[in-house]
């Protein structure tokens, strides 16, 4: 059985991290509102990625199959 201590030191260093990465995030956002590049960017490169469309090989639709 683990002591509360040993518990308390893995919760000690979670939220140690989770404080870092809310930091970086942070730092990311001001530096982006400061050069211009805003939520329009991001946007836009998440659009081009979800626009490819999948081929997948030997499918057939169902009017071939006749």
């Amino acid at each position: 059985m683990s002591s509360l201590g040993a518990n308390y030191a893995i919760l000690s260093v979670q939220q140690k991290n989770q404080k870092e990465k809310l930091k970086r995030q942070e730092e990311k956002r001001e530096t982006n509102e400061e050069t211009g590049k805003g939520m329009e960017e991001s946007k836009d490169s998440k659009n081009k990625n979800n626009n490819k469309k999948k081929i997948h090989p030997g499918s057939s639709s169902p009017s071939e199959s006749n």
